[in-house]
Order: structure tokens, then sequence, then C-alpha cells
């Protein structure tokens, strides 16, 4: 589990969310509870190489590693409005 907290100086104290991470067998699955609702954050596939955040049964973003690259760079897609 991890809390994370307000980056801004004046409010450096207030909890915006608490992550716990799940166990499912073959991918990760964190659930997160914010100050904006309950999300869901599960892998894609293995390598966990895609993501979704799932926000009431929609998917609201999906992440993929992009391949063949020299470093760590991930595209961000949002679906819906």
């Amino acid at each position: 589990e991890a809390t994370i907290l307000s980056a801004r100086s004046d409010d450096s104290d207030r909890e915006l969310a608490v992550v716990k991470k799940k166990f499912p067998f073959l991918h990760q699955k964190f659930n997160i509870d914010s100050i904006y609702g309950s999300y869901s954050l599960e892998s894609l596939d293995i390598g966990a190489r895609s993501f979704t955040l799932v926000k009431n049964g929609r998917t609201v973003v999906i992440v993929r590693k992009k391949f063949f690259a020299l470093s760590d760079i991930y595209g961000v897609e949002i679906v819906g409005d």
C-alpha cells in the first residue's frame, strides 16, 4: 500500500490517493482510491508493456510502452470525453 500526498507546499500533508497492489495470476493490478474516485490499473500483458486505467467499469486511459526505443517511452491514450 502506498499513499500519494500533494506536492504543493501549502498543502503537502493532504492525501490524494491510496494505491493497493492486487495479486492476480499473470499480470499486475492495482486499486487506486483517490480524491477523484476509485480506479483500477491493470497490465494487459505479462511483460507489463501496456496498462488500462478503469473507472466505474469504463476504460479512461490506455498506456503503451513504445518498442525499439533507447529508453522507456510510453504513449498515453485518453479514452472518451
